[in-house]
């Protein structure tokens, strides 16, 4: 850690009386140090206060931030963000009603204290003026703020003040950190108001040639003519933290360098964490590259951003991780909370579909080798994996849940955990998840092209493998005569009715090819594609491979259909038809 403790000459030149570092800490949180002088101080937190201990509460108050300052005489925080802040030439001008300033005083300053007090919570990313009693603490002592990064863009309000801090470079020692106008790249005819807090809690003026502190609050007059926040900025998707959860595969992070030199900007991390992205093909082996995001190293002209897509190598992870990406360049600083979770286990519901892109032709010489069709058909797949590895084959699912007794007065029914069922004679156990007019509908799922005879609701794989390996899944489905969707029975087709001219059913004595109605059979192979365990962007929660059929009884020679199916898990339920649990509100 570094701190920034400038020589006395130079701090009367900056009116500056504050030294910041930042301490990075191996989770999401990093650590503001502060060197608050006796008097007024002006700081810019920039993180929310969090100690990282769940079993603490409150880490965000005044009196838990600000506990260990000695002879501490109040705070004061602009919070208003929507209305543009007034300048006040004098800290002590501030009253307890002035709009939009909050202010807190300390058990120390007796029953007014509670009776003031307006501040409750310390918010990152706002600027805050702290009075030290110089009767009670004559020297300079040193305040910590740990916590997860906040990062805002300055919301400049043209033709107003507004008191603000930056993103500075900590790590910079007295003499590197950058100008007003390096940083903040004022066009040459700007000469904005710029004002920094001495401890007499008067605003000295300060041109825009004078070096900026990281960690201190100044007041800048925009007069419209800029609207940067620092250097370098990214993307607001990505500011405040990127979440790589247990379905989340891949996000684009966009940098861009909004200062008037070339930015080569560095990345680095408070801990481990195994966040790549791609950086092109192989020339050699056409393989995708995906290296640390550590190792990326761009050159930014002005105006210039790059768009990155990054990855988590989950290979390198067995429980949830978290970390702060730290962005350094041109004087600047940044710092990004990132979180990545483990994947998911495979179970659960998978619903997609399959096209079939090739057929056999049963009359030609060659019946068994498909040929490609000329409309190529797609139809609805569902798949089940359970909690023992066994894989089924749906036609129709609920998505319900359990639910427990209506309550006697409102009539409302409680909820309880989301189910899926396949039997219809359980759908009474349980409650549906919506309301159309008034009217309860749960969710149903159907792929018409797959019908099982009664009493089955799914049919299981046999020799089937996880479906995230390269395995397969074999099902013999059998469409019975009786099948009110056998392609043959027609019931008021005299020819197709499954009955004799008499009317009487048709004997059991009858060989297939003398029934007007015979089972045909259909067998089913799924072959799953392996997972490219070395492609970081392979998507999260699905599979696909290949699908082949062959169709006994619709020809007397069997046809043979092969195309590609492609499933993404919707439901990661392990279980169908669950027992049914009275749920207690």
């Amino acid at each position: 850690m570094m701190h920034l403790k400038n020589s006395l000459r130079f701090i009367i030149l900056l009116s500056c009386f504050i030294s910041y570092s930042t301490t990075l800490k191996a989770d999401d949180r990093i650590t503001q140090t502060f060197e608050l002088q006796p008097g007024w101080n002006a700081i810019f937190i920039s993180v929310k206060p969090d100690d990282g201990d769940d079993s603490t509460e409150n880490d965000a108050k005044p009196e838990t931030v600000f506990n260990n300052v000695v002879g501490l005489d109040r705070v004061w925080g602009w919070i208003d963000s929507d209305n543009p802040v007034q300048f006040l030439q004098s800290a002590d001008e501030i009253g307890f009603n002035e709009p939009g300033w909050f202010g807190y005083l300390p058990a120390s300053a007796g029953i007014q204290a509670s009776a003031l007090t307006n501040l409750f919570k310390i918010i990152g990313g706002r600027t805050y003026l702290i009075k030290i009693d110089e009767g009670v603490q004559p020297s300079a002592q040193t305040l910590t703020v740990t916590g997860v990064p906040v990062n805002r863009r300055i919301r400049w309000t043209p033709d107003h003040f507004t008191l603000t801090g930056f993103a500075v470079d900590s790590t910079l020692g007295p003499g590197q950190t950058p100008t007003f106008n390096e940083f903040l790249d004022f066009p040459i005819t700007s000469n904005p108001f710029i004002y920094g807090l001495n401890p007499n809690g008067n605003w000295v003026f300060l041109n825009k040639n004078a070096p900026i502190q990281a960690g201190q609050a100044y007041w800048v007059f925009n007069d419209g003519s800029f609207q940067s926040s620092g250097p370098l900025e990214v993307d607001l998707a990505s500011l405040n933290g990127m979440d790589f959860l247990a379905q989340v595969a891949t996000r684009s992070f966009t940098l861009t360098n909004r200062g008037e030199q070339t930015a080569n900007p560095q990345f680095s991390f408070s801990s481990a964490f195994p966040l790549h992205f791609y950086d092109g093909e192989d020339a050699q082996t056409q393989t995708a590259e995906f290296p640390p995001i550590t190792s990326l190293t761009p050159a930014l002209n002005q105006g210039e951003g790059i768009s990155v897509k990054l990855a988590i190598n989950r290979s390198a992870m067995s429980d949830e991780m978290s970390s702060v990406l730290t962005i350094r360049g041109n004087k600047s600083e940044i710092h990004i909370p990132v979180y990545a979770a483990p994947s998911p286990p495979p179970q659960g519901l998978y619903v997609g579909s399959a096209v079939i892109e090739k057929i056999s032709q049963a009359n030609e010489t060659d019946s068994a080798t498909p040929t490609p069709v000329t409309s190529q058909l797609r139809f609805r797949v569902m798949l089940h994996l359970d909690a023992n590895g066994t894989v089924s084959l749906l036609k129709t699912v609920y998505v319900m849940a359990q639910k427990g007794d209506p309550d006697p007065i409102s009539g409302v029914t409680p909820l309880g955990d989301t189910v899926l069922v396949t039997d219809e004679s359980r759908l009474v156990d349980f409650g549906t998840l919506q309301q159309a007019k008034g009217v309860a509908q749960g969710y149903r799922l159907s792929s018409p092209l797959f019908d099982f005879t009664e009493p089955h609701r799914e049919l299981t794989c046999s020799s089937a493998t996880a479906l995230t390996s390269a395995g397969s899944c074999s099902i013999n489905l059998v469409i019975q005569e009786h099948s009110a969707t056998h392609p043959m029975r027609h019931p008021f087709h005299p020819n197709h009715d499954g009955q004799l001219p008499n009317g009487q059913p048709e004997p059991n004595t009858l060989q297939p090819h003398q029934r007007e109605i015979w089972a045909i059979e259909r067998n089913l192979t799924f072959q799953f594609n392996p997972i490219n365990s070395s492609n970081l962007f392979s998507p999260l929660g699905q599979v696909s491979g290949s699908f082949f059929e062959t169709i006994i009884g619709m020809h007397k020679n069997p046809i043979y259909l092969t195309g590609q199916f492609s499933l993404e898990r919707v439901s990661d339920i392990d279980v169908l038809n669950p027992p049914k649990i009275t749920v207690v509100p």
